[in-house]
């Protein structure tokens, strides 16, 4: 069961949050060593590309069925292209009206969601990953982290838990917990964060319009 002062902290943010995709939980122990690895990589760096064309993926951004809870509308505005991995290959991120933003794979031309933020969630940037966290009133909040490996979507956990804002104790009356879309404990979700290891700077974007 999620601590008390982790509530207190989240209850002093204001509503949305996000969720993320794939990979297995049996793979997660021998891939920490990988992660302790790329850690030594530089990460989130920024990148140009003469021949990307946002305009191609506009629509499908705008209309993004991942998000928890939807948006009257998400209007873009501006986009910069990242490398979260080091790889070589560039992520982009998005950014657009009511403080919404949105970080993507571009896996095989086609778009993998790694983390968004509505204003009212803290995205947070590893070596290799993002996660986020977010509160949405009254009681619910939610956090997580996906890593990108070799441009792609890779492990990821994500977490929800569910509060009484209005008891002393702030009683938890429902929580769940995931690594890869299966089944996980708190413990387990704790310690794949500490995989992550420390907070790094967000990439200095160099921010492009969208027209």
């Amino acid at each position: 069961m999620k601590k008390i002062a982790f509530m207190i902290a989240l209850s002093t943010l204001v509503s949305c949050g996000q969720k993320s995709n794939t990979i297995y939980k049996a793979d997660l122990e021998q891939d920490g060593e990988e992660l302790d690895e790329m850690e030594d990589n530089d990460v989130a760096e920024t990148g140009d590309d003469e021949e990307f064309d946002i305009n191609k993926y506009i629509e499908e951004m705008q209309d993004n069925p991942e998000i928890r809870i939807p948006m009257v509308d998400i209007v873009l505005t501006e986009y910069a292209l990242v490398d979260i991995d080091g790889d070589g290959k560039n992520e982009v991120w998005v950014r657009g009206e009511n403080n919404y933003e949105a970080l993507y794979t571009l896996e095989n031309d086609g778009l993998g969601l790694i983390a968004y933020a509505d204003g009212a969630t803290d995205l947070t940037f590893y070596k290799n990953a993002v996660g986020y966290s977010a509160y949405y009133t009254p009681g619910h909040s939610y956090s997580g982290a996906q890593i990108v490996k070799n441009s792609s979507l890779a492990e990821y956990y994500d977490e929800q838990v569910d509060f009484d804002i209005n008891s002393d104790e702030m009683e938890v009356f429902d929580e769940f917990y995931r690594i890869n879309g299966e089944e996980a404990t708190d413990e387990e979700c704790d310690a794949f964060q500490k995989k992550l290891g420390d907070p790094v700077e967000a990439p200095q974007a160099k921010w492009q319009p969208i027209y």
